[in-house]
Formats: C-alpha cells, sequence, structure tokens
C-alpha cells in the first residue's frame, strides 16, 4: 500500500479541493466504483498535500466523485506534507498495475513528471519508453494540446485506450475541429475504428477551402437526435468523398432494379471488397425462381433444401 507510514483520518470533502484535478491520471470514474462506495464506502484512503487553506488530492480523485455521487460527506484520507517525484512514480506504478490509467493518464504523467518534478529529458524518454509513447508525443507542445482536449474526447480515448498512433492525428486538427470530434464523440457509442477514420477525414476535409459549410453540416448532423456512431460515419464519408453518394444512388438503383426481378443485391459497404452477392428467395409451396429452373440438378438441390422446412 502507498505511504503507509502515514495515519489514515477522517476529512470532509467540503475540505478538500476535489475539482483540483492536477495530478489526476486514472480513466474516468466507472460504474463499478461508484457501486462498490455505495455498496462498502470507501476502503482505501485517499493521498492529500495541504496547500492554500485546503486539501488538494494527489491519488483519489476518482473516489472522491464516487462518494459525492453516493452521498458521503466524509473520505479516509492520508496527509503528506509534500509529493515528491519518487511518490508519484509509485502512484504511476500502482495505476498502472491495476489498470487504472489510460492513453492520457500515461501522457499526463509524463507531462507532470516534465513540468512539475521538472526531470531531464534523458529520464522523461527512458520513462516514455517504459510506457511504449512515441518520441513525437514527448514534446511539452504535444503533451499539453494532449491534457488540454475537452472532457468528452479525453475520457473517451482514456476509457478506450485508444492507441497512440492514432492521437497524432488529433494534434494536427484545428481547435473547431477538435470541439467537433469531442461532439461525437459526446452523442454516440463510438467504435474505435471508426474513431480513427473520423479523425483523419475531418483533417482531410479541412485541407479543402470549403471546409467551413462542410463542417458546419456535420455539426448539424451531431445535433441530430439520436444519432448512431454508423450514420455519423456514413454522411462524413459521403463528405469527404462526394463521388460515394453518387455510387451509392447508382447502387440503389441497380438494387431496385435486381429486386424488381426477385434478385437481392448485398454491395460490400462502402465498396470495399471484391464481391457482390447475389440472393434468390425461396419459398415454400411457391413458384422457384426462372433463374434455378433453368438447371435440373440446381432445382433438384433447391426443392430438396425445401422440402426439410
Amino acid at each position: 500500500m502507498l505511504f503507509d507510514n502515514f495515519t489514515q483520518t477522517i476529512i470532509p470533502l467540503q475540505s478538500i479541493n476535489y475539482i483540483n484535478e492536477y495530478f489526476k491520471i486514472s480513466k474516468p470514474l466507472s460504474p463499478e466504483l461508484i457501486k462498490s462506495i455505495k455498496q462498502n464506502g470507501v476502503l482505501e484512503s485517499v493521498i492529500l498535500v495541504e496547500g492554500n487553506g485546503c486539501f488538494i488530492p494527489v491519488c483519489g480523485h476518482n473516489r472522491m466523485l464516487a462518494s459525492i455521487q453516493t452521498g458521503l460527506d466524509h473520505v479516509p484520507a492520508k496527509i503528506i506534507n509534500e509529493l515528491s517525484e519518487d511518490d508519484f512514480k509509485a502512484i504511476i506504478t500502482l495505476k498502472l498495475y491495476n489498470n487504472l490509467t489510460g492513453t492520457i493518464g500515461k501522457l499526463k504523467s509524463l507531462y507532470i513528471l516534465k513540468e512539475y518534478f521538472k526531470i531531464n529529458k534523458k529520464q522523461l524518454i527512458a520513462i516514455a519508453h517504459e510506457l511504449s509513447v512515441p518520441d513525437a508525443l514527448i514534446e511539452t507542445t504535444s503533451l499539453k494540446k494532449i491534457i488540454g482536449l475537452p472532457s468528452s474526447l479525453s475520457n473517451y480515448i482514456d476509457s478506450k485506450n485508444i492507441p497512440y498512433k492514432f492521437i497524432m492525428p488529433v494534434l494536427r486538427l484545428s481547435d473547431e475541429s477538435i470541439q467537433l470530434v469531442d461532439a461525437i464523440a459526446n452523442v454516440c457509442q463510438l467504435r474505435v475504428n471508426y474513431f480513427r477514420d473520423i479523425v483523419v477525414m475531418i483533417e482531410d476535409i479541412c485541407r479543402n477551402q470549403q471546409n467551413e459549410s462542410v463542417l458546419k453540416k456535420i455539426t448539424v448532423l451531431v445535433n441530430k437526435e439520436n444519432i448512431t456512431d454508423d450514420e455519423i460515419y456514413r454522411n462524413i464519408y459521403m463528405l469527404r468523398y462526394p463521388q460515394y453518394s453518387e455510387y451509392v444512388e447508382k447502387i440503389n438503383y441497380l438494387k431496385n432494379k435486381f429486386l424488381s426481378y426477385g434478385l437481392k443485391i448485398e454491395v460490400p459497404e462502402y465498396l470495399e471488397g471484391n464481391v457482390v452477392n447475389i440472393i434468390i428467395q425461396v419459398k415454400k409451396n411457391e413458384v422457384v425462381h426462372p433463374l434455378l429452373q433453368q438447371d435440373r440438378e440446381i432445382l433438384a438441390l433447391v426443392q430438396s433444401i425445401v422440402a426439410l422446412l
């Protein structure tokens, strides 16, 4: 356990500046933690340092938030005089071991070590490599932009453990585009592969001189009630690739044409792949489609299958 040599005490939440998340490196608050604290209370002390007339949390932010949501007004705590570099590294190690730190938390850990504890570049690179963080992300400007991402987007990246390579394109987006991606992450259950593609497509759209009008269309789309990630992805895809809309119109026309002949056509989504499925429906006690009647052997096989129904 961390800080075993410190005595546990009970502290009122109102005495803690729990909204100060400077040292927070955990993933977003989980329903499981709320349920656990509701049933059992806070089992592990939060770690606090005293400053500016109140207590500042250095470990246990989610436990305090869960306590507030479950109606508690006090938490068990250990108060330390100051947070040392070794203390913070121990917190990082513990949270990594318990899988409590996500992509953003790991990058924020590096930022704190660099800016607050002033570790040198060689040490920072060594720790970054232990966390599998690419060198391009440990520059101060990159770290600042990442930990300054809007809350919904930051929580999404952390909770989904989005790979570092998917974050690189986010850093190239304008503030307006980042806000848009944040809104998308907030309105639907966004799949990771969709997130990756949407960021790249928005980046591509912004290279176009007409990007402002296109981004407005995406904003209107995101504000639509009960929107799904499929719908968002499909519409952004059509905005990024205008010719795709033309293909979709042609495909729908051909699908309807085939349907009039009793044939159903399945085309790969977004025209990816090289196979088109042609489906002939056969119903019991109904006349078999003329195409199946042209080959006696196939007709016999179809009749054998239908007879089993």
